[in-house]
């Protein structure tokens, strides 16, 4: 089932992209040959096992009868897409408890703050590291397990799960030796790749979240954008598009519109996406992220009439939940918001902004799935279209490396 459509909202001569199908074609059938490293994303949605599935689902009831609360720690894709899909499917669902994120910052207060709120609850530790050794996770991590000591003395070790490497790195050697519950991290599968892995699946089916559902999705999309035609694939042609964008009319900027709040978490996990894959070497397309129409009265005066760097990419949520309508009036909210929808798409087309459109057809976890899988796709080819490398992030390893040097000149001296 196709769960989104696609709409290209400016004027695309059909020779550049002909131009290009050769080259996308070659891409797409390298990605399915395996021939990138850290490229196992690409039909995860097929090869997962269904072995795996079952035990995320059995450890998830063991979390949900044991806790009140899932304290997930990990920074970047080790959070991201867990927190999106609960936020974006709307917060904890009956026979779920809470999940809170750690690790994500070194702020004192935010941290205290998760204390506070697991004060007299009973809790477990989800730690997602490939290697246990990032500062935010690593602090994170000592901070929480002190307080399961605490708590629960030598029984805190029953408390505790692992998505780590199967074989190397501090955290799975301390998993080893503690006996920790652990999900292995796939080799070819980098962090901001893993939404559909263990790194989101755990924390979505503690909420009470149907996982099943949502690989459902994300193999719709698999076999929905198999294909190596970039005229028949909407996949393909959205990350051609956006490199077109970007070489012809020289857009530096892409702002990904939101109309649902609930959809905030998903444009983090986009702009880490799309940064992280594609910035580098002095090059790549810097992601943004909006709400309208709150968004509309303060950043909508920039987009009508400030500079023009930027193209618009508007992800349009279809609602079917609860609608609010007062008496005497002639709309719905939801009906007033959709008319924000095509205000705002009118008004910047008007101004000459290039505009890309998604439609989903509903907000649930095959949604998410198949939305996933959409966007991590068309990231990896967009970038490769450009011969840049959409797995590494040499930026962020010296970020670490200088934190690392910092960090051991203020260590006190013997």
């Amino acid at each position: 089932m196709k769960h989104i459509k696609f709409y290209n909202e400016f004027d695309t001569d059909q020779s550049c992209i002909d131009q290009y199908a050769a080259k996308i074609k070659e891409i797409s059938q390298k990605l399915k040959r395996h021939a990138y490293r850290m490229d196992g994303f690409v039909d995860y949605p097929l090869r997962i096992k269904k072995d795996l599935l079952e035990d995320i689902k059995n450890t998830a009831q063991h979390i949900i009868k044991e806790s009140n609360v899932l304290v997930v720690i990990g920074i970047g894709g080790s959070y991201l897409g867990a927190k999106a899909l609960i936020e974006m499917l709307g917060g904890v669902k009956d026979g779920g408890i809470s999940v809170l994120f750690a690790g994500c910052n070194l702020s004192a207060k935010y941290h205290m703050d998760i204390l506070n709120k697991i004060a007299g609850k009973d809790f477990s530790v989800l730690v997602v590291s490939k290697s246990g050794s990032t500062a935010e996770t690593s602090f994170a991590f000592a901070l929480f397990k002190q307080e399961l000591k605490k708590r629960y003395k030598n029984k805190y070790v029953n408390r505790i799960y692992a998505v780590t490497d199967k074989t190397v790195g501090n955290l799975r050697k301390e998993c080893e030796q503690n006996g920790y519950k652990t999900f292995d991290l796939d080799e070819d599968i980098g962090g901001r790749y893993s939404v559909l892995t263990p790194v989101g699946l755990i924390p979505a089916a503690v909420s009470g979240y149907d996982i099943d559902a949502v690989i459902n999705g994300a193999y719709a999309a698999f076999k929905e954008y198999e294909n190596d035609d970039v005229n028949n694939n909407d996949c393909l042609r959205y990350a051609l598009l956006r490199r077109l964008i970007n070489d012809k009319y020289k857009k530096e900027i892409e702002a990904f519109i939101f109309f649902e709040p609930s959809m905030l978490s998903f444009g983090e996990w986009l702009k880490q996406l799309f940064a992280e894959s594609e910035g580098k070497d002095g090059f790549g397309i810097f992601p943004a992220s909006l709400l309208f129409s709150t968004d509309l009265h303060s950043m909508g005066q920039y987009l009508q009439d400030g500079r023009e760097n930027f193209f618009q990419t508007f992800i349009y949520t279809k609602f079917d939940g609860p609608d609010i309508k007062l008496e005497d009036t002639a709309l719905s909210i939801n009906e007033y918001n959709k008319i924000v929808y095509k205000s705002a798409l009118s008004a910047h087309k008007s101004r000459g902004t290039p505009i890309l459109r998604i439609e989903t057809d509903a907000l649930d976890e095959e949604v998410f799935g198949y939305i996933v899988y959409f966007f991590e796709k068309a990231c990896a080819v967009s970038c490769l279209i450009a011969q840049i490398n959409p797995f590494d992030q040499p930026g962020v390893e010296i970020y670490k490396a200088e934190m690392k040097k910092i960090m051991q000149s203020n260590m006190p001296q013997n």
